[in-house]
């Protein structure tokens, strides 16, 4: 009985919450986080945490998921190309980095830094096309822009719980982790595909015969059997429903299936936020007042930084740049379900309560500066120096001269790109299916016995005979294009300023995930990479002559490539 009460005291709780953000103009989120804070055990005790309200919030986790991987689309990253690519990854290396750096200092072990780094770098799409939509700016033209990288977020947010998800088994290591999340990513992938083919024909059968309850339940099915499979091969539900997601925003009639789901995901989804504030401890959070501060202020100028210098150097002047940091500063849903899963592996910190401060507190900031992003752009100006500022706007016109040579790509050349993006996923899922089925024989040596080692040895040599001809063709393609991207940028004499960058960004993100594997020994590797990271940043960033930077004529250069 008192399951039932807590169900309704849930759905009326959830209600109430989306009045209050109706009438006082706030994102919904905000009012549910808060809701639940209130009403949870450590506040009023009006509702308890149990396997009842677990159990909803997982699956409103799993819808949540599933939606934003419906909203993923590859066509935003297409439409935008290198520049969309550029803008995320540096944002995100940028307070990743700094942000698992000062959670160090802070006196978080490893795990739980990258935790709280992932957290931190991740905006959240949600909140900050809501903010814009209340204050009436979702029509600036840097808007699409910005979407268009955090799908790149998006991308990084999977593949880190994805990662979180494999490094809970203590017992592996390096090695192993690697292994065990390609094994893991691979059978998805595959199921993937398998489901793919037949889900396209099934859909437009359904959507002919107007069978809405039949779509329901079949939206259901993918979005909690891909979870399934995802826990079942050592990942988190998260990847699974996102995975699940992100296959019907690929079918011609996805929509249909996404819309019949929507009224479930809008309440689950709720009831999940609502349960997150449900365990946030205010006992815990003011007697860690302190650092609770620390990481909100940091967050927030982290990703004002972040944000700011990456659009910069990607083509928006000055004040876009300040507009773009604003907007993208809420910490939202993924960062929440990441607390959430760090909650689930028994972290020693509370950072649900940590990461609810962080959605409150971005929220509320982005909220009142976005309009007023101009004073943003008037200290920037006035604290950064101007050398750094040449610098930048030096770097900034070299980045834009050779995204306009890669985007007026040649129809010839687009072909190679196709052709190499074909070889190089056939070879991957060969090469996942290997790395797959090894695994599967090395957990199950008991049942193989003494034919454990043969039958190794034929999956080593089938996937050998496989990968050799497909790799072959991965080689040629890449090789070729590669010499067009090397001879379009080597008309800017400069272009490995930008490459630099790209290079320093990448190892930025993996770096910490590679240091987190070995606990806390090494430090010495997190100092190195540390002098690393500033070597490279002050060389990219170093003053060059701007006659070195004379651009070739296009039609001379395509002409002098024979295309």
């Amino acid at each position: 009985m008192v399951s039932f009460v807590d169900i309704g005291l849930l759905v009326f709780f959830a209600a109430l919450s989306g009045l209050l953000a109706v009438r006082f103009k706030i994102p919904p989120v905000l009012a549910l986080l808060t809701t639940g804070a209130v009403i949870g055990p450590h506040a009023l005790r009006l509702i308890s945490e149990n396997d009842i309200v677990a159990l909803f919030a997982e699956i409103g986790a799993v819808l949540l998921l599933f939606t934003i991987g419906a909203e993923f689309s590859l066509s935003k990253l297409k439409q935008f190309g290198a520049k969309a690519f550029s803008i995320g990854l540096f944002k995100l290396a940028i307070v990743f980095f700094l942000a698992f750096q000062l959670a160090q200092v802070l006196g978080l072990d490893r795990i739980s830094a990258l935790y709280m780094a992932a957290i931190l770098a991740i905006t959240s799409t949600a909140l900050t096309i809501k903010i814009l939509e209340q204050q009436g700016l979702a029509h600036r033209r840097e808007v699409p822009m910005l979407v268009a990288a955090l799908v790149i977020e998006d991308i990084f947010a999977i593949f880190a719980l994805a990662y979180f998800s494999a490094a809970q088994k203590a017992d592996l290591s390096t090695l192993g982790l690697a292994t065990s999340i390609l094994a893991a990513m691979a059978a998805l992938g595959i199921a993937y595909f398998v489901v793919l083919n037949g889900l396209n024909r099934m859909l437009s059968w359904l959507t002919d015969r107007r069978t809405e309850e039949t779509m329901l339940f079949l939206g259901f099915a993918l979005a909690i059997g891909f979870s399934f499979l995802a826990q079942a091969v050592g990942l988190s539900t998260s990847v699974g429903a996102f995975l699940a997601g992100s296959l019907v925003a690929s079918l011609p009639k996805g929509k249909a299936l996404e819309d019949a789901l929507s009224p479930f995901t809008l309440a689950l989804s709720s009831i999940f936020f609502l349960a997150i504030g449900l365990a946030v401890d205010w006992n815990t959070i003011a007697q860690n007042g302190l650092l609770l501060v620390a990481f909100v202020a940091a967050g927030i100028v982290f990703k004002l930084v972040g944000t700011g210098v990456s659009t910069y150097l990607n083509g928006f002047d000055s004040k876009s740049a300040a507009f773009a940091a604003v907007a993208m500063v809420p910490t939202g849903e993924f960062s929440l379900v990441i607390a959430n899963e760090a909650a689930k592996a028994g972290s020693p910190y509370d950072l649900i309560g940590l990461t609810s401060t962080l959605v409150f507190g971005s929220t509320v900031f982005a909220s009142l500066y976005v309009q007023r992003s101009h004073e943003i752009h008037a200290f920037s100006t006035k604290v950064v120096p101007l050398k750094m500022q040449h610098s930048a706007r030096q770097s900034a016109a070299q980045m834009e001269a050779i995204f306009r040579a890669l985007s007026h790509m040649p129809a010839a050349m687009r072909q190679h790109v196709e052709r190499a993006k074909a070889n190089v996923g056939g070879a991957a899922l060969c090469l996942g299916t290997a790395v797959m089925a090894l695994v599967l024989v090395g957990r199950r040596e008991w049942q193989f016995g003494s034919l454990a080692i043969p039958v190794s040895a034929v999956v080593v040599v089938s996937a050998s005979l496989l990968l050799a001809p497909s790799l072959r063709r991965v080689a040629a393609e890449t090789r070729t294009v590669l010499d067009y991207v090397r001879q379009a940028v080597r008309q800017q004499a400069d272009a490995g300023r930008w490459l630099g960058l790209i290079a320093l960004a990448l190892a930025a993100l993996l770096i910490p995930f590679v240091l987190a594997v070995f606990g806390n020994a090494h430090s010495w590797l997190n100092v190195v990479s540390i002098i690393v990271a500033l070597a490279l940043l002050a060389y990219a960033l170093k003053k060059r002559d701007p006659r070195q930077s004379l651009p070739l004529p296009r039609v001379e250069f395509w002409r002098r490539q024979g295309l």
